[in-house]
């Protein structure tokens, strides 16, 4: 994975050898040697990561830089910028800069900011009446200031209803995405700010915007009281500053019954009041029977724009795409078109479910009918997903819409190595 990295340090032989060690591990490179220049940089060529000095770094709430870093349009990660000593093992090196890329600013890249792909938007159009229900619902309440809850399964587009609700507003200055499911610590301090290279939170800067946090059942008590006191009081306090208000628009997700949850004492119940003003439901792939062929030519148009094969689907397999119910959602229906798209012959898909050639090692249909519950079809997918990309978990993570890190950790929890291979970590 090659990305844009910016240096900045004063110290013009340490910028040259950190030039040389990022460029050593395969990464392009910018530099410049002082703030004014970096600010510059930073928004014309929107890098993935800041590799910057610790003099160029805010000094703390009331430094007028830490604002600037939190305005920046690509929204990118700010590292410490190691000794060059530290950075001459190539590997070390690698390994450093890809794990803080898929971290930091991939996330706020791919989550954080508003850049729908064409194949995204297309999610939500269609003619059934579960998704005409979904754009009426999205419609309604976007002009609202009021907090917005979505539901429905994995992989239904909660993301993307959020996305758009945000687009539809008047709150168009950032939409951040803080995720619930990475443990509270990591999401109060994308939150709040802070961390080792007190770098601003996501509440730093955002007046006028909008917060969206997915996966809402899996935060933890820590987490939620947080939030709840965000949303009495309205306002919030950056570490070691002063209460500042939070004009922010609430929109969160969830996978899970929070009613029940909030029965059981497992999810604050005044939490749930606050968030769970309106609330809408995504619905499952099973319920869009007429959207099927659309969203299957979209994901056959974008993968013709990056590169890959055109092909076209073939009326028995528009046949095979509406009579299944794709329990994975969207993720399982993307894995399975992206598979017949590269077996396909003479340009055309004559089957989608059913694709030949198939990996004999990637579970069938007849897994996911039998899964028990959400997570025996997820384990299903990812297994099917690796065995079609070889064990490329890289080329597995875009398949299957996640990042690295999120994939690395859902192997682990189901066990699964790549085919003919260990994983390691």
């Amino acid at each position: 994975m090659r990305a844009l990295i910016l240096i900045a340090d004063q110290d013009s032989t340490r910028l040259e050898e950190l030039e040389r060690c990022v460029r050593a591990v395969g990464h392009n490179v910018i530099s410049c040697s002082t703030s004014e220049e970096l600010f510059h940089r930073a928004r014309k060529e929107r890098p993935a990561a800041c590799i910057l000095a610790q003099d160029l770094l805010p000094r703390g709430p009331l430094d007028p830089d830490r604002e600037r870093m939190a305005g920046l349009p690509s929204r990118p990660a700010i590292l410490f910028a190691r000794d060059p000593s530290e950075l001459t093992d190539v590997s070390a090196t690698r390994a450093w800069i890809d794990a803080e890329l898929d971290n930091r600013a991939l996330r706020l890249q791919r989550e954080g900011e508003l850049r729908q792909e064409p194949e995204d938007r297309a999610y939500l159009e269609g003619d059934s009446p579960a998704i005409r229900r979904l754009r009426q619902g999205i419609e309604r309440v976007a002009s609202t200031e009021t907090p917005v809850l979505l539901t429905g399964e994995a992989g239904t587009g909660k993301g993307i209803g959020a996305r758009e609700i945000h687009r539809r507003s008047h709150r168009r200055r950032v939409f951040t995405q803080i995720r619930c499911d990475g443990g509270d610590r990591a999401a109060l301090e994308r939150l709040f700010g802070g961390g080792p290279a007190s770098f601003p939170g996501a509440l730093d800067g955002i007046t006028g915007g909008s917060v969206y946090l997915s996966r809402i059942d899996l935060a933890g008590p820590g987490l939620q009281r947080q939030l709840l006191g965000v949303l009495e009081r309205r306002s919030w306090e950056p570490p070691g500053g002063s209460p500042r208000p939070a004009d922010v628009r609430w929109i969160a997700s969830s996978e899970g019954d929070l009613q029940e949850a909030a029965d059981r004492g497992r999810f604050s119940a005044d939490l749930l009041y606050r968030l769970n003003v309106l609330s809408l439901r995504t619905p499952a792939l099973r319920e869009r029977e007429a959207d099927l062929p659309h969203l299957a030519e979209s994901i056959l148009q974008r993968l013709a724009r990056t590169g890959g094969p055109r092909v076209q689907l073939e009326p028995r397999a528009v046949e095979e795409l509406t009579a299944y119910a794709w329990p994975g959602n969207r993720p399982e229906l993307s894995a399975a078109i992206l598979h017949a798209a590269y077996a396909a012959e003479g340009g055309s898909i004559r089957s989608v479910v059913a694709s030949p050639g198939r990996n004999d090692s990637a579970p069938n249909e007849d897994a996911f009918q039998g899964a028990r519950n959400l997570k025996d079809v997820e384990e299903a997918l990812i297994r099917r997903v690796l065995a079609e990309v070889s064990g490329n978990r890289s080329q597995a993570a875009r398949v299957l819409g996640v990042n690295r890190t999120t994939l690395y950790n859902k192997l682990r929890a189901y066990g699964i190595a790549a085919p003919g291979s260990k994983l390691s970590f």
